[in-house]
């Protein structure tokens, strides 16, 4: 719209939308004398302006902001007083939603079946499974699929030959494209976002290892601090000689960038209030993803200080996070450990012979860079633990 507004000579304004980012204030071209108008997409806020007009000659003079000198507008408290009454109402249809999604959750569970058989060889992946552990990957897949059918065949290749037994996966671009990965997997039986405004997740896992319960996605009625991607819950159980034993994974993708610094630490405490008053009835708890803070930041420079004040819970990645090496964000200059798994102490003991790594996926496909070309510029970070 910028780039247009500088040949739409004899148009006045233009007003903008879609799923990029917005404005706080209409922009002015000097060249043709627009303005544009375009607040954030997704339908995550409005914008709102008064034109002046010449009662006269019906010319357009300009424009006046209608609240606090901005244009673009949220519905969040910050902009407009509550009706009191009306937020009785809407807490109590949310409250009784709530009871009901929570009691049931969702049983959209994926199978393939459509399925392709995999006859790529390409690369040189080795195989982390053992019958005697779990495990558990998260991996943000820049964009999936960065490079179209290219990424679904190095993909499906790299998780058929590594033989994860859970993968959380972020940033699935065209969610659409995740079936065709998926059939040539039929292994793993899988979930996806359904209440996420844009790059979906999905939690991938092993359909005779774990029955599936429910899929629960929290705070999709609040997700503000989320980033429009509300956490990905599945509740499942695995088949242990033990017995039957219930699991927790909750899969994020938190707010980018230091300007999301507080919607990390608000959502960080929202999730921790949410586990807290569940955990008596499901205290095996996975919470991994892509958390956008490294936890060696200097205190108050990141958001993890509610699970770090909580001792039923630890960070099996927070030992690694020192060495460079092992970066899950490897690319200079903004080096840094941002993919996280959290977990427990109920389900992996602190003390437990768990085995934790960040998978240098450059070492099997000639470099980081082909990784990059073909899968994501985030590594995955791999738990491995004795079954309990």
């Amino acid at each position: 719209a910028l780039e247009f507004a500088y040949f739409a000579e004899g148009v006045d304004f233009i007003v903008s939308g879609g799923n990029s980012k917005g404005y706080w204030l209409p922009w002015y071209d000097s060249n043709s004398h627009t303005f544009v108008m375009q607040g954030y997409g997704n339908g995550t806020e409005f914008s709102h302006v008064k034109l002046i007009v010449d009662k006269e000659t019906h010319l357009f003079m300009g424009f006046e902001t209608v609240t606090d000198g901005r244009a673009s507008q949220t519905l969040l408290s910050d902009d407009f007083k509550i009706n009191q009454s009306d937020k009785k109402w809407i807490d109590k249809k949310l409250n009784d939603a709530s009871i009901e999604y929570f009691s049931t959750g969702s049983s959209n569970v994926k199978k393939t079946t459509t399925q392709k058989e995999l006859n790529s060889n390409q690369w040189n992946f080795p195989e982390f499974n053992t019958e005697e552990t779990i495990e558990v990957v998260t991996w943000n897949c820049e964009f999936f699929p960065v490079a179209n059918d290219s990424t679904i065949l190095a993909l499906a290749e790299a998780v058929s030959d590594m033989n994860f037994d859970v993968i959380a996966f972020q940033e699935l671009k065209r969610v659409g494209w995740f079936s065709k990965l998926m059939a040539y997997l039929p292994q793993y039986d899988y979930v996806v976002s359904e209440q996420a405004s844009f790059m979906d997740l999905a939690i991938v896992f092993k359909s005779d290892l774990f029955e599936f319960q429910r899929q629960i996605e929290p705070f999709a009625d609040n997700d503000y601090n989320f980033a429009g991607r509300p956490p990905l819950q599945v509740d499942m159980i695995l088949k242990s000689d033990s017995g039957d034993i219930p699991l927790t994974i909750i899969n994020i993708h938190m707010k980018c960038c230091d300007s999301g610094l507080q919607r990390r630490k608000n959502a960080v405490k929202m999730l921790h209030n949410y586990v807290d008053k569940n955990f008596n009835s499901q205290p095996n708890i996975i919470l991994l993803g892509d958390w956008n803070d490294d936890t060696k930041d200097a205190p108050g420079q990141h958001s993890f200080d509610y699970f770090f004040n909580d001792d039923r819970f630890y960070f099996v990645t927070e030992e690694i996070s020192y060495d460079l090496s092992q970066a899950s964000y490897p690319k200079e200059p903004w080096v840094s450990f941002l993919d996280h798994i959290l977990v427990s102490k109920n389900l992996v003991p602190y003390e437990s012979n768990y085995n934790v790594q960040t998978i240098k996926m450059g070492d099997y496909m000639g470099g980081y860079d082909n990784y990059e070309t073909y899968i994501s510029d985030h590594l995955p970070v791999l738990l491995s633990f004795p079954k309990p």
